[in-house]
């Protein structure tokens, strides 16, 4: 399964943005950059837009376990990462109507897939997951496909669809 790192957040687990696009576990080393001749180096981090700020923030930091980076209720936004990947997460206008997600007719973010190192760690998940205010679970631990591969489907209290995924070292 091919991973695509962003800019680095921790240098001592992911190697520098610049020696780093694309990465393939079933594959040889990755290529630079200058090989590929690409422009961009990967996702720096995706932003967004949550019913509840307060809400989202606190199931990505207390459920989670991701590092709060930064906040600014002056334009209403926190930052969230894992290590690994960094998240803004901005506030809805709720002064507006706000119109919830559907996969199958909005443009734009379908979900958001997250990887756990272990089908043990999948099985927590899905139990911290489903006892937390907010949550829609949407299924259950599954086999992804004729598997071995693993995942899970919710909504997070802010309205995000977010897959969690045992990758089986595929």
């Amino acid at each position: 399964m091919p991973i695509f790192h962003s800019r680095t957040i921790r240098p001592d687990i992911i190697a520098p943005a610049w020696q780093l696009v694309y990465h393939d576990r079933r594959t040889s080393p990755p290529l630079p950059a200058r090989v590929l001749n690409l422009t961009t180096k990967g996702i720096n981090h995706l932003g967004l837009t949550v019913r509840d700020l307060d809400q989202t923030t606190s199931f990505f930091t207390d459920l989670l376990g991701w590092t709060l980076l930064g906040r600014d209720d002056s334009y209403p936004r926190a930052t969230v990462s894992d290590g690994y990947c960094r998240f803004t997460l901005w506030q809805a206008d709720l002064s507006r109507p706000v119109i919830g997600f559907d996969r199958k007719s909005n443009i734009g973010l379908h979900h958001v897939a997250l990887e756990v190192a272990t089908k043990e760690d999948l099985f927590k998940m899905a139990n911290k997951v489903r006892t937390w205010p907010g949550i829609i679970m949407e299924f259950e631990p599954e086999p992804l496909g004729d598997g071995p591969r693993m995942h899970m489907m919710f909504a997070e209290p802010g309205g995000i669809r977010v897959e969690i995924i045992w990758p089986a070292g595929q």
